[in-house]
């Protein structure tokens, strides 16, 4: 009553209509009632390298959780060397909402999203890779999902493909005009030769952008165009809009050839007075007797339960300014460095820590006996290098994770240029920190920590030198990338 078989396909014929019956290729179960419930197709079914079996369906309904997400996709890649496939997302951003929160980076805040969303689940239900896209998902006229047209684009390595439109007098004028001619020579130089650039190129998905790169977007533009706030930059997603937008103000026009401001002039510019006044006020004495009670409490905890080990406290000084550079494998990472640290490095140590962390009244207050400078999504990171540079020239210090996220594997990650940008534009000594055990005694999907001896060494001090800069000028290599990777190689060759 379905059909007689499969036209000139014999093969196929015979595997779907056996005895009798059409094998549709549905999962599905029978409940105590003798109802059907599909859950899902055999051939969507992916098997993971451990031998677990994941309906798609299932995971996505868990990481769709997320308002920065428009649509997903889960599938199955291969990596060479594995049996079975991992999970791979495929997500189309919700582009109106991380407008409207103004998220300066919206390929880094889906990927926290996700990253957030994943330690809530069992190990063999996470991702292991992301590819953002544009356009919406490819859908059957039912509404599914056609995962084969998408696993063929991520497999590929290719975008959908996509016809280059003709440009109308508008977009011609648009581009033609002095700040058309502007940004688009901007961007030629800050991406890779030969990499067409179109009016509706999403900054983040076509272009590549991150946190930095729109930095130096923006400080290359006000280079050439004046003072553009911080914030339209945050705000545009395309080349159309980043046009549009400076269109919309009114400019000073540098003279031509004065070229972008130079980074130091523009960390030497205050952040803004609330977070100002977080490290520049003096703790009440009940925040500094709490603070040191709590440092006095982790140490006690670390060494008895942890069988803490330290190295190295003969290269920390006693003193700052100086800037704590290490790995970020858990939670605790914070907790073990200030209760190692002397009493009197911790009282002019201070944290930039999540924002979205410290909105209860509970963690508001934790931070402040902490020394944590609260920064979120919609903070620029403009106003987060100056609020560092600030902290420094306060002759304070400064702890920071240059990967930018815990590790979720353990691995070090690649470091953020940003503390490239601090070591060479600020001189100071930066501290080296190999933290070890952390990631065992509070690993991602575990809900509370449990006891694993634990191992911090603190390297020699590094002091990026302007001969380096030069070196590695002369050598062709962005300095800012150049350092922040020198710096994570010493934090591998700690002892």
């Amino acid at each position: 009553s379905v059909m007689k078989g499969y036209d000139r396909a014999p093969a196929e014929t015979a595997e779907a209509l056996r005895g009798g019956w059409f094998h549709t290729g549905d999962l599905g179960y029978l409940d105590a009632d003798g109802f059907l419930f599909l859950t899902g197709r055999i051939k969507e079914l992916i098997v993971t390298p451990g031998g677990k079996n994941i309906l798609p369906e299932e995971v996505e309904a868990e990481y769709q959780q997320s308002r920065a997400i428009a649509e997903l996709c889960i599938i199955g890649v291969p990596r060479e060397g594995e049996e079975g496939e991992n999970l791979h997302v495929v997500v189309v951003p919700n582009f109106d909402y991380l407008r409207g929160e103004k998220i300066h980076d919206a390929a880094g805040y889906i990927k926290d999203e996700l990253t957030r969303i994943a330690l809530t689940l069992p190990t063999y239900k996470r991702i292991t890779g992301i590819t953002l896209i544009k356009d919406p998902l490819p859908r059957t006229r039912l509404g599914k999902i056609q995962r084969h047209l998408v696993t063929t684009t991520v497999m590929s390595g290719e975008s959908a493909p996509t016809v280059t439109p003709q440009l109308s007098d508008a977009d011609l004028q648009m581009i033609e005009s002095e700040t058309g001619r502007v940004v688009l020579d901007i961007l030629k130089r800050l991406l890779p030769p030969k990499k067409e650039i179109m009016l509706d190129d999403h900054l983040d998905l076509d272009l590549g952008f991150d946190s930095l790169k729109r930095v130096e977007f923006h400080v290359a533009i006000e280079g050439q165009l004046g003072s553009v706030p911080e914030e339209l930059i945050a705000e545009v997603v395309t080349v159309r809009d980043v046009i549009e937008k400076l269109n919309g103000l009114e400019k000073t026009h540098h003279e031509e050839g004065e070229g972008q401001r130079p980074w130091g002039e523009i960390l030497e510019t205050p952040p803004p007075p609330a977070l100002t006044e977080a490290f520049l006020t003096t703790p009440s004495h009940v925040n500094r007797l709490t603070g040191a009670v709590a440092v006095g409490f982790c140490k006690r905890i670390f060494r008895c339960g942890f069988s803490l080990a330290v190295t190295g406290m003969e290269h920390l000084p006693r003193q700052g300014p100086f800037l704590l550079a290490s790995n970020h494998l858990s939670f605790l990472d914070p907790f073990i460095l200030i209760s190692v640290v002397p009493r009197s490095v911790f009282s002019k140590l201070y944290i930039l820590g999540w924002e979205p962390y410290f909105r209860s009244r509970l963690r508001r207050w934790v931070g402040r006996v902490g020394h944590v400078i609260p920064v979120g999504p919609q903070t620029g990171l403009v106003t987060v290098l100056r609020t560092s540079s600030a902290i420094l020239r306060a002759g304070k210090s400064l702890l920071i994770f240059p990967e930018g996220e815990r590790s979720i594997d353990g691995h070090l990650q690649p470091f953020k240029k940003g503390i490239g940008v601090l070591a060479c534009e600020l001189a100071v000594p930066v501290i080296p920190v190999r933290i070890e055990g952390s990631f065992q005694a509070w690993p991602p999907d575990a809900k509370r920590p449990h006891s694993h001896p634990l191992r911090v060494g603190f390297g020699k001090p590094i002091l990026i030198r302007s001969s380096m800069i030069a070196e590695w000028i002369s050598q062709g290599q962005d300095p800012h990338e150049a350092a922040a990777n020198f710096i994570r190689d010493a934090i591998v060759a700690s002892p």
